[in-house]
């Protein structure tokens, strides 16, 4: 499925709330540290909106005809 809307959308969510974060840190006195603040938030939000646009989740389930294909290649 062509997700780029979805990924374009959290890039654009994620450039907004990073933003709102640098400016609250700046007004709040944090200096340089209001860039790094507002890095972690845009890096943090578009990991989470991204991950939730996949509709993919890591789980701890093992196929064993799946672990078995790839240990043949050791």
């Amino acid at each position: 499925a062509n997700r780029f809307r979805e990924i374009a959308g959290a890039g654009a969510a994620s450039g907004l709330v990073a933003a709102a974060v640098g400016i609250a840190c700046a007004a709040a006195g944090l200096g340089i540290w209001s860039l790094v603040a507002m890095e972690l938030a845009r890096q943090a939000t578009n990991t989470a909106l991204v991950v939730r646009a996949a509709g993919w989740r890591p789980g701890l389930g093992a196929c064993r005809a799946e672990a078995a294909e790839l240990l043949g290649f050791n």
